[in-house]
């Protein structure tokens, strides 16, 4: 009779176990990244300083394909902002009036970009997200 009950307890704990081990498999093992942050946190931290952060998590992040995509749109974006004010700057008159309506525009696709990636969404910016989908896929 104890050892009916000893059989009873052992499949019991291993059933257990392999429950445990199911539940531990549903968890993407890369749903971490090399920061150990969330990627949707990390994707969204890569627009907050412009550059600055997208170089930080480009150069840190190997694995993480969302988080090294808003990486390099970030970088991308940030390079694309500081050509236009530069080119409009160097227009008289005309192109110091429009660089706040830019500057404005740029900031708000800035806060956009961040929102979208903290929703884990893949939002591309015409052009700049295709060049940045590229260098990921390299």
């Amino acid at each position: 009779m104890d050892e009916i009950n000893n059989i009873e307890e052992a499949s019991t704990i291993t059933e257990k176990v392999s429950e445990e081990q199911s539940v531990q498999q549903v968890v993407d093992p890369v749903s971490k990244t090399a920061t150990a942050m969330e990627p949707n946190l990390a994707g969204a931290l890569s627009y907050i300083l412009g550059a600055i952060s997208g170089a930080y998590f480009w150069m840190t992040e190997k694995e993480n394909k969302f988080v090294r995509f808003h990486a390099m749109q970030s970088m991308l974006c940030t390079a694309a902002a500081i050509i236009v004010s530069v080119v409009l700057g160097a227009i008289p008159v005309i192109g110091w009036t429009i660089i706040p309506i830019v500057n404005i525009g740029f900031l708000v696709i800035w806060f956009v970009l961040m929102y979208k990636a903290y929703n884990n969404e893949k939002w591309e910016l015409p052009i700049i997200g295709d060049i940045a989908k590229k260098q990921v896929e390299k």
